[in-house]
């Protein structure tokens, strides 16, 4: 009774409505955890993430995202899951994951100090995180404002795709920021002829108003949004084939790390 007490606190602001700009046609629900992630940088097992709310990007990448509520006596955080799989399998110093957060989901033609950037740049065991705070004007380079969880791999097929591909799974604690918030994901491939950068929604990452939508949801996830997802994916699929085919493959192995 507790916990339920517990959730309808922290997702009220939800419910009764928040100051929104975000850019239109761009929401990605997140409904709460029912499979255990291991932040290894791959699908553990083939339900992981199918309880997650799925959306693709551009014709080489694809992302999900789920909260968990995590209790410890009478204490209670709230984190944010996340998985983010790229088509590319080449391993390039300039490749790099991006997710830009709006803590406050109040957006703004320019970063705010409520407004975040991850950057996590090449591929484990050598990658680096960056973190960015905006300043009201730029970015500026700043100490993590809350702890994160990630493993990155180049992962086996997945049942978002059946070639080998370069994934990153992240846990956020989400104590820094409101229950709704906005938020833009990204990935940049710096393969000579490769997929370049592909970013959901595909704007600017320093114009929070144009970042997506993240709403909360109780409920468990409906069926019926993986069932459409694959049926998207399966359009593309053919094409982002025919690329990583011709793509050389260089495994790296997985690191899962605290920051």
């Amino acid at each position: 009774m507790l916990a339920f007490v517990i959730m309808i606190a922290l997702f009220l602001p939800t419910f009764a409505g928040t100051a929104k700009a975000f850019q239109t046609g761009y929401v990605n629900t997140a409904y709460p955890l029912q499979n255990a992630v291991t932040y290894d940088g791959k699908w553990t097992n083939t339900n992981e993430w199918v309880d997650a709310m799925p959306s693709n990007f551009g014709t080489n990448a694809a992302w999900r995202e789920k909260y968990e509520l995590l209790s410890s006596g009478t204490t209670f955080t709230v984190y944010d899951d996340l998985i983010i799989e790229t088509w590319d399998n080449t391993n390039d110093a300039g490749d790099y994951y991006q997710i830009c957060i709006d803590s406050t989901a109040t957006g703004g033609s320019t970063p705010l100090t409520s407004d975040y950037i991850i950057n996590i740049t090449g591929h484990s065991p050598t990658a680096t995180v960056q973190w960015y705070q905006g300043t009201g004007t730029a970015w500026t380079t700043c100490a993590a404002p809350t702890t994160i969880t990630w493993g990155e791999s180049l992962a086996p097929a997945s049942p978002t795709t059946t070639f080998p591909h370069y994934t990153l799974e992240m846990q956020i604690d989400k104590t820094f920021t409101t229950p709704e918030l906005g938020m833009r994901v990204a990935y940049y491939d710096a393969h000579a002829g490769g997929y370049g950068l592909q970013a959901w929604p595909p704007t600017s990452a320093d114009v929070p108003s144009n970042w997506g939508d993240i709403p909360y949801d109780m409920n468990p996830i409906p069926e019926s949004l993986n069932l459409g997802f694959i049926i998207a994916l399966s359009s593309v699929a053919i094409i982002a084939g025919s690329v990583i085919l011709q793509k050389r493959s260089k495994i790296a192995k997985f690191a899962t790390k605290t920051v």
